[in-house]
């Protein structure tokens, strides 16, 4: 070996699971890469022999969000392979590599190992037609939930019942604790996935963290590395290393890093600029789930370009606009997504009044049946409002002067994780890195990503309610009070 594996806890309980989908969280430093790499390892030297020559075939697919951050996932791979028994090439995509060697008990090992980026799951379709005995994801933060769906597909189908069949196929995640929100969390929570064919295993594993978060009784906030936090023995300096490194972020005031990627904390961390910096959890997302109120009306927002729909619902609750429900499609068309939004309403929303639907002025036709939106909705019998305009920053906004003001403000229910991440940071300015330049650089437009579809959404929505309807001075918010007002005259009268 080219260095001496020590098997941690956590690492000794990661080997010894089979599980189908083995995901494993931990602090930055922790050492996940090099148990997963190992754990890859194990199932090769695991897997059944070919019973023509006694040889343990296995192919591995490897994937990182991009090429270059492939580099380190190399790295990790050839300290754990005994030396001297094959390579892996960096030329063409994938990168590929090759490692024999002969166990004791006289078999072969032949391990394949193709190093893929894909961040999306655009991106996941170069390996469509990949087989693969199991896959590794490193730090799957990075990459977006198609990614592990494109994956799962690719697993379990080497080598080929002639060779012996595949002993194990599965997919092996590792990654830091991700931003609130974020889908992997998902996942984390359950012990297990359910398909048609029955339960597949999950097993998910937490390291212990690298620091702790105190708070003394004046409020001043300090960290405090763990004794007990894995992988020392391979960090310079042991637990300096982590003082140093927390140090140094908490002089930038990064202390949402420091109680992510180190005290496992939930945090929101932004990989770029937020677009709607004033939105605070605290103020706009309720404490339990909302529901909707009878015999009131409600408007929905809705983002019907491209395969990826998102649909918001609001209604105004006391002085606020409450978005009670989120719907979001993947790699769907506006039909099929309309059958999912129509039993939302039916189940949560039949006593309600009224329901108005505000999309894409643009007007931009469904990516499969070739239909405006607004024509599919009125066909599928919804009032439709058109925004008098698509331009992006007067729907930013729209939604920011929402955050910003308690009549007439924004509340969003604590179920809708999607909007909520959405408005924490996902949606965002990209940040530009330019040689040279001392200044932070972003993007004038919103990345396009996940988290864009509900935050169109939710513009379109404002952009509806903020509009004048009737008169210079007579908003939608206006009328809806009005409204509201007149439906519980109208209910004390009946009463």
């Amino acid at each position: 070996m080219s260095f001496l594996y020590k098997v941690t806890p956590t690492g000794k309980a990661v080997h010894e699971s089979d599980a189908y989908l083995k995901m494993l969280m931990g602090p930055f430093g922790s050492g996940k890469s090099t148990i997963m790499a190992q754990d890859m390892l194990l199932y090769a030297m695991a897997q059944r022999p070919d019973p023509k020559d006694g040889t343990r075939y296995s192919r591995w697919g490897v994937i990182r969000a991009s090429y270059p951050n492939l580099s380190s996932t190399r790295r990790t791979i050839m300290e754990v392979m005994p030396e001297h028994t094959g390579d892996i090439t960096c030329g063409n995509a994938p990168w590929h590599g090759v490692f024999r060697f002969r166990l004791p008990d006289g078999t072969n090992v032949h391990m394949e190992i193709e190093l893929w980026s894909a961040a999306t799951g655009e991106d996941a379709k170069k390996f469509r037609s990949a087989n693969w005995t199991g896959c590794w994801i490193n730090e799957a933060t990075e990459i977006t939930s198609d990614v592990l769906f494109a994956d799962a597909s690719r697993v379990g189908r080497f080598p080929s019942l002639r060779s012996g069949g595949c002993s194990w196929g599965g997919v092996l995640m590792d990654f830091n604790r991700p931003p609130r929100g974020h889908w992997l969390l998902n996942y984390f929570e359950r012990k297990a996935l359910f398909t048609e064919a029955g339960e597949v295993k999950l097993d998910a594993f937490t390291q212990p963290p690298a620091a702790f978060r105190r708070e003394d009784e004046e409020g001043k906030v300090t960290y405090e590395v763990n004794p007990d936090a894995e992988n020392l023995e391979n960090l310079e300096g042991g637990l300096d290393y982590y003082r140093r490194q927390i140090a140094l972020l908490v002089a930038e005031g990064k202390t949402a890093q420091i109680e992510s990627l180190y005290c496992l904390m939930d945090a929101d961390l932004r990989e770029g600029k937020s677009v709607f910096p004033t939105f605070d959890r605290d103020i706009h997302v309720s404490k339990g789930r909302l529901d909707p109120l009878f015999y009131q009306p409600i408007t929905c927002g809705f983002d019907s370009s491209g395969i990826h729909p998102a649909a918001v619902v609001l209604q105004l609750q006391q002085t606020r606009w409450c978005v009670i429900d989120e719907l979001c499609g993947i790699e769907m068309g506006l039909e099929v997504f309309l059958h999912a939004f129509k039993d939302l309403l039916r189940s949560r929303y039949q006593n309600c009044e009224t329901v108005t639907i505000s999309c894409d002025p643009a007007n931009a036709r469904d990516s499969y049946t070739g239909l405006s939106p607004a024509k599919i909705l009125q066909d599928q019998g919804f009032g439709v409002s058109i925004p008098r305009t698509n331009n992006p920053e007067t729907r930013i906004a729209a939604v920011a002067s929402m955050l910003n003001r308690n009549h007439g403000g924004l509340m969003v229910s604590n179920h809708c994780t999607n909007l909520i991440a959405a408005l924490a940071g996902d949606y965002h300015y990209k940040r530009h890195r330019i040689l040279g330049s001392v200044q932070t650089v972003y993007s004038n437009r919103p990345e396009k990503n996940e988290a864009s579809h509900v935050a169109d959404a939710l513009q379109y929505a404002a952009l509806h309610l903020n509009s004048v309807e009737s008169g210079p001075d007579m908003s939608a918010f206006a009328k809806a009070v009005i409204r509201s007002n007149e439906l519980k005259r109208n209910i004390m009268v009946s009463s």
